[in-house]
């Protein structure tokens, strides 16, 4: 019987986890739902939150961490998350798409040891 993939909040959840337990860093789930409206029974959108902000951020030794969780296996950032990794990764954060576990942790463990050494 195949092993049942990760959902994404799954996903999440086991990454800040992981995170804290192993007191890696600071890092935070992003939540950008927005403010709930009761007058009009919906979200409102912040005027100054920008799209595509990933589901966890944080700092690691100075440096600003992303990480967008999708489900295990998915590899596909929407338009507006693909604008904001570029984005980001040009003004020298480190961005990281997460759907496997045993990869998240390989390259958050890299990651803590190349910055770690830098300092």
């Amino acid at each position: 019987m195949p092993k049942q993939k990760l959902s994404e909040k799954e996903i999440q959840k086991w990454i800040l986890d992981y995170l804290l337990a192993n007191r890696i860093g600071f890092f935070w789930r992003n939540n950008t739902v927005g403010v709930y409206d009761p007058t009009r029974k919906c979200y409102r959108k912040n005027k100054s939150q920008v799209n595509g902000i990933p589901d966890i951020l944080g700092i690691l030794y100075g440096q600003f961490v992303a990480i967008e969780c999708k489900k295990q296996g998915r590899k596909v950032l929407d338009e507006n998350q693909k604008i904001f990794k570029d984005k980001f990764e040009l003004n020298e954060g480190h961005y990281y798409l997460a759907n496997d576990i045993d990869d998240f942790v390989s390259w958050i463990r890299e990651l803590e040891y190349i910055l770690k050494n830098e300092i």
